[in-house]
């Protein structure tokens, strides 16, 4: 269909039904295969396969939840070992934090010379029920985002680090959004789907026509919301290079500057995108770092996964050559453990990915 000249406020609807058009691709459809339920043990499976992890629900202690919709998930190694607790706290109630994130309760370190403090973190979501149940079934993109989540929650778990403040996502941006970003893959791979996603009231697994309208589907616009992390990137090291204090005028409308200049969809007048946009705060100049996992990731998918995603060794390097050390070794050392001396190359004094030249 010709949609014209389309405005801001149509973008997510305008891409949507492209995506449907173009792709034979029906979202709510694909939701019937990912209840909330069944995505959670589905990652406890492939955590099994890929990192080797038992993954069990336990029953909170007194006192120890802050709601009563919190899960409790021990993670122990295939012998047993603790690993970790992982706290899921994913439905919304009123006052809660409105967007999807992992944070740190407890680092791991060590303790002594063979006792190692367990770590333990919280990851927080807000997966409503389905309209007209109580049932909550997840939008492919939802299923993602908890990926992505749970990535940073295994760099926390299984990291071996003698200091807590080197433990896991205590690391320098430009590695610590790398583990997330390779969870993401999964939830594009066909092998891993089947794990994932089964129909809620049939328990079959997803049919093969509908994940190939949704790999279809991944390329589509991958141009635009490339723009658009661009925006939100330069908008980031503008706002933290400046040296005076600014006013939210001059805020808004260098941030404005940034979007008209650099993507297709112009700032709507008076709506102030950056005051939604709260990462801002968060990585202080560092937003880049999200474009930069995003390579090192797919690098890391390509190179160990995209053969077998579900395979044990894969995994292991994943585990023993970058989430193990956390923040304790260089990042350029980490990615070379893992993608070779070849996947860094020296430019003006720093490394950048082969990739990008």
């Amino acid at each position: 269909p010709h949609f014209g000249r389309i405005p801001s406020w149509d973008k997510a609807f305008a891409m949507s039904q492209a995506r449907g058009y173009e792709c034979n691709l029906n979202s709510a459809a694909l939701s019937q295969y990912f209840p909330l339920d069944t995505v959670v043990a589905g990652i406890g499976e492939l955590l099994s396969r890929v990192l080797g992890l038992h993954i069990e629900f336990q029953d909170l202690l007194p006192g120890e939840g802050w709601t009563s919709d919190l899960k409790k998930l021990i993670v122990k190694n295939e012998d047993g070992e603790m690993r970790g607790t992982i706290y899921l706290d994913l439905v919304p109630r009123p006052g809660k934090f409105n967007h999807a994130a992992h944070f740190v309760i407890r680092c791991s370190r060590m303790l002594s010379a063979t006792e190692r403090q367990h770590p333990s973190v919280a990851l927080v979501c807000n997966f409503p029920p389905s309209s007209g149940s109580n049932r909550t079934l997840l939008s492919h993109g939802e299923v993602e985002t908890l990926l992505h989540e749970f990535g940073h929650a295994m760099h926390s778990v299984l990291s071996d680090t003698e200091f807590q403040h080197l433990s896991g996502t205590r690391a320098p941006m430009d590695i610590v959004e790398v583990p997330s970003h390779v969870f993401e893959h999964f939830a594009w791979d066909p092998s891993a789907l089947k794990l994932l996603g089964r129909h809620h009231s049939t328990g079959d697994h997803i049919p093969d026509d509908l994940i190939s309208a949704l790999r279809k589907s991944k390329e589509i616009f991958s141009a635009l919301e490339l723009q658009q992390q661009l925006v939100f990137a330069l908008t980031d090291l503008e706002l933290h290079n400046q040296q005076r204090d600014l006013s939210a005028k001059a805020i808004a409308d260098l941030a404005a500057s940034i979007q008209n200049e650099h993507c297709m969809f112009e700032t709507v007048p008076n709506t102030n995108w950056e005051l939604r946009f709260g990462h801002f705060v968060g990585y202080g100049a560092t937003y880049y770092s999200y474009l930069f996992a995003d390579i090192l990731a797919e690098s890391i998918w390509k190179r160990h996964f995209a053969g077998d995603s579900l395979a044990f060794g894969a995994g292991k390097v994943l585990r023993d050559k970058l989430l193990r050390h956390g923040g304790s070794k260089d990042p350029e050392k980490l990615v070379r453990g893992v993608l070779g001396d070849d996947s860094l190359t020296e430019v003006g004094g720093g490394f950048r990915p082969t990739r990008f030249l």
